[in-house]
């Protein structure tokens, strides 16, 4: 009969490690993230159509957060009831949306919110990507 055992020692001390490091990348991914959606955020809020500015004061973020697996982070426009008609529908802008500024090529009006989210996209992840590179590379 042949046998032979494996040990490690220090295996608490890696786990521990480990966690460590888990929870660092976690914290580091949690403030990129968040720091993307208070960007989304901004954006969002400099295309949004504008009569009085009710819309624009309505965009809110919530911190971003662990759900399960997942870092979600949450940007919302809320307490008006025209905010998905004027988000979905086709429409011509009026006068004071028409005369707001437009941001990176895109001109506010419909589509405020998924615009930027489309167009920053590529940005936030790279933002995500370089945050693991600089924690993981610590």
């Amino acid at each position: 009969m042949l046998e032979f055992d494996i040990r490690f020692d220090g295996i608490d001390e890696m786990n521990n490690t480990f966690d460590k490091l888990t929870n660092e990348v976690i914290q580091e991914l949690l403030a990129s993230v968040d720091d993307s959606g208070e960007h989304l955020l901004t954006q969002s809020q400099k295309l949004a159509p504008k009569l009085k500015g009710d819309l624009e004061a309505s965009g809110d973020k919530r911190p971003a957060r662990l759900d399960g697996d997942e870092i979600v982070c949450s940007i919302h426009f809320s307490g008006l009831p025209y905010i998905e008609r004027r988000h979905e529908e086709d429409y011509t802008p009026g006068l004071i949306t028409a005369g707001k500024p437009w941001v990176d090529g895109m001109k506010p009006g419909r589509k405020f919110m998924e615009n930027p989210l489309i167009y920053y996209k590529n940005k936030y992840v790279n933002d995500w990507r370089e945050t693991l590179r600089r924690v993981l590379s610590a």
